[in-house]
């Protein structure tokens, strides 16, 4: 029978070192990647592809944070045809001001979504023990989800609330630090924890974020330049706008003058809408307006109507 790390889920193999599962000790619990990653904080240079084709079993729990949340990632979890919910995580960083049922709806409303919808936080102890309670009515499930959005962390709580006990698999900011799909026996409830989605090959996501999501409000003038570090810049033609910015502090995002990118998108943005950098941000515009928008490398976007910005009407 083939030996599993306890930290991805890789099977152990001593055969490539830059395939994952790679060990020189079948006696490790181990790959050598997760065992630098647990005891020396060091992230692996070079990629591991995890694995994309898995078997589900009983009903699925689909984790997605709010800068996760896309067409793109909804539509992941619409394909689902098992039962399913969807988990919105690391509700402790959303801004003060924000309700999270009236979030929860707002979602809802805009994707489509009739599944129930779970609102947790590692560190919120209340809404853990309301998802474990939903948990408890099935004796299996998998966890599915978006790479970065705390499948892992929240499962490490959910077994320490349940039985007390510490889960040896990994936690990292590193996105797909779960390789391959690990089963988990708990009393009364077994849990298939499975690797995360991406949208592309842009690995910028807002794991690294400790501190609530603050907006930051930034007043547009014709010909002025709305930068976000090396990700991405827009330019209204309209007169002057203001747009506010939801996402992490340290993306620095600023207004500028200087010349405009030559390759640029050109939208049209309606009133109360959301332009969302696919994992990474997203801007509310709170009159409609048209820009020319620069993306760099493979960052992705889209337009939605407003997730939090402005009312919920």
């Amino acid at each position: 029978m083939s030996k599993h790390c306890l930290g991805c889920g890789s099977v152990l193999q001593n055969e490539n070192p830059k395939q994952k599962g790679y060990v020189t000790n079948f006696d490790m619990t181990y790959c050598e990647r997760c065992f630098r990653l647990k005891h020396y904080h060091e992230f692996p240079t070079s990629h591991q592809d995890a694995t994309t084709s898995f078997e589900i079993h009983g009903v699925v729990y689909f984790f997605i944070d709010f800068f996760q949340l896309s067409t793109a990632s909804i539509q992941m979890f619409q394909q689902i045809s098992q039962e399913k919910f969807l988990v919105l995580t690391k509700m402790d960083l959303l801004p003060k001001s924000v309700s999270v049922k009236k979030l929860c709806e707002r979602i809802q409303k805009i994707y489509d979504i009739s599944a129930n919808i779970f609102s947790v936080s590692v560190k919120d102890e209340k809404s853990l023990r309301t998802l474990l309670h939903h948990m408890e009515k099935f004796s299996v499930c998998t966890f599915m989800g978006m790479a970065n959005a705390g499948k892992s962390s929240i499962l490490k709580k959910l077994a320490f609330l349940k039985d007390g006990i510490t889960l040896p698999t990994l936690v990292s900011e590193m996105p797909n630090t779960t390789l391959d799909v690990m089963k988990w026996k708990l009393s009364s409830l077994t849990i298939y924890d499975t690797p995360g989605k991406t949208f592309s090959s842009f690995q910028k996501t807002v794991s690294n974020y400790k501190k609530k999501i603050r907006p930051i409000t930034l007043p547009m003038k014709p010909g002025a330049l709305c930068e976000v570090e090396n990700l991405l810049c827009f330019w209204e033609e309209a007169s002057q706008n203001s747009v506010t910015f939801y996402g992490d502090e340290a993306l620095s995002p600023r207004r500028i003058y200087q010349n405009f990118p030559t390759k640029s998108v050109e939208l049209f943005i309606p009133a109360k809408s959301d332009l969302v950098i696919l994992g990474v941000c997203f801007f509310y515009f709170k009159k409609e307006t048209k820009l020319h928008l620069f993306l760099h490398d493979s960052v992705t976007y889209e337009v939605r109507p407003c997730l939090f910005g402005g009312n919920y009407d």
